[in-house]
């Protein structure tokens, strides 16, 4: 289903995926072959790219994936009976959920096996202006005035929340890699009126993976530092990229 409504889309919306950097050519591949479970963090950014995530684990890697995201998609009848088939931590709206999604989250990149991916989007939503001033007013009301001057220098993410990506961490298996994904293309396509107007949108998508080992991987105690230096520099790569293509 996703190789077909995937490439439908590139077709109707004359989309041209561009990868960038060096390209994994197997995620999470051990020693010995391909034997870790791995952890994906993306961007959260512009129409579908959830869908083009999932289609890439999936159909280019083989991988069996385990996703954090919004309760309300499953309003979407079609997205409602396939995600409930699938390991879904489901994120309420609101201020809801606290212990028992971040439980949610812990069973489910405990349980996973060498074919899986634990799939999350740390920013929690796609990025726009009044997000970004809304979380660092956020930060700074629950003390957090040094990260909140961070998310100062970031111009086209949201910072990133450590607590379900800390979790997940915590709780996967010893051996799992970390994957980072950073995507430009889709930020002038927000809603259903961005794209209606947009079509065809007629653009190149970049997109750039970050491979951290589990043997690079921080201690518990520096994982909040390391996440947002890393969400600094997919930043960085993304600010670049939309400058270089402006």
């Amino acid at each position: 289903m996703l190789r077909r409504v995937v490439g439908s889309a590139l077709k109707t919306f004359k989309i041209n995926m561009v990868g960038e950097g060096e390209r994994p050519q197997s995620m999470g591949a051990g020693p010995l072959g391909r034997t870790r479970s791995i952890l994906v963090c993306s961007r959260h950014a512009g129409p579908g790219d959830s869908i083009l995530l999932m289609h890439g684990l999936y159909n280019t890697y083989r991988r069996q994936p385990r996703i954090v995201m919004k309760e309300f998609l499953q309003w979407d009848p079609a997205v409602d009976v396939i995600l409930n088939r699938l390991p879904v931590a489901f994120v309420p709206a609101g201020r809801k959920g606290g212990q028992a999604l971040l439980d949610n989250i812990g069973d489910l990149a405990a349980t996973m096996d060498t074919d899986d991916a634990f799939v999350i989007f740390p920013e929690g939503a796609n990025f726009t202006e009044r997000r970004r001033e809304r979380a660092i007013e956020k930060l700074k009301e629950i003390g957090r005035t040094d990260l909140a001057e961070r998310a100062k220098d970031l111009k086209e993410t949201l910072p990133p929340r450590s607590t379900g990506v800390k979790t997940a961490l915590a709780h996967a298996p010893e051996s799992s890699d970390v994957f980072f994904v950073g995507h430009a293309g889709l930020e002038s396509f927000v809603t259903a009126g961005d794209i209606w107007r947009g079509m065809p949108m007629d653009t190149d998508v970049y997109v750039k993976v970050w491979h951290v080992p589990a043997e690079e991987l921080p201690s518990a105690a520096d994982q909040e530092t390391w996440l947002f230096d890393t969400w600094a520099d997919i930043d960085s790569w993304i600010t670049s990229r939309l400058e270089h293509t402006a």
